[in-house]
């Protein structure tokens, strides 16, 4: 429902399903119920599973790029970030699952999910939290230490950039020879990424 969700005009979102989106334990337990159905039933059954949710990441990222300095939009771009979140929240808890199967169909399924969602995956999901991150400490140097952006916005970030951090691993741990032997130059960005923090 989350790649429906992106679809929607965002002025048709009932007060419900905001609430919804945002009950982080109830997110959890569904990001928890996906992973133990993903474990079953990947690679031979649902295949849309990982592409929609690394759609719902690209599409609310973009959304979220879209409002951000539009007049009101605070609200919209928490809501647009608790669909990023979420979605995050799923796959880490399914590649986290899947990543403990051995049989060489597993090892083939999470080779492919890597070389086609890894490159999204850093430019939607693991970029603008670290972006974010380096925005915060560029303000907080110009400031005499002082970040900027308020408590909860940092957590936020935070926390977003940790679970990105794990999805990118898992992708890589998983598929580490074949994403050097295929996505070699996506591989080198993300380490030296990853070494600048």
């Amino acid at each position: 429902h989350q790649t429906d969700f992106m679809i929607a005009n965002p002025n048709d979102i009932t007060r419900e399903q905001v609430e919804l989106i945002q009950d982080r334990a109830l997110q959890t337990n569904i990001a928890s119920l996906l992973s133990k159905i993903a474990r079953m039933d990947l690679p031979l059954m649902w295949q849309g599973l990982i592409p929609s949710l690394v759609e719902a990441v690209r599409c609310a990222q973009g959304t979220v790029y879209q409002i951000k300095h539009q007049p009101q939009s605070k609200q919209m771009q928490q809501l647009f970030q608790a669909v990023i979140y979420n979605a995050m929240n799923s796959l880490e808890a399914i590649l986290s699952e899947i990543s403990t199967q051995r049989l060489l169909v597993d090892k083939k399924y999470r080779n492919s999910i890597a070389l086609q969602y890894l490159g999204s995956i850093v430019e939607s999901g693991l970029m603008p939290p670290f972006q974010e991150l380096e925005s915060l400490g560029n303000t907080a140097s110009n400031n005499n230490g002082m970040m900027g952006g308020g408590g909860e916005c940092i957590a936020f970030t935070l926390r977003y950039a940790t679970l990105t951090s794990r999805v990118v691993s898992h992708m890589m741990i998983s598929s580490f020879s074949k994403l050097v032997e295929e996505k070699s130059l996506l591989v080198d960005r993300i380490l030296t990424l990853t070494h600048s923090f």
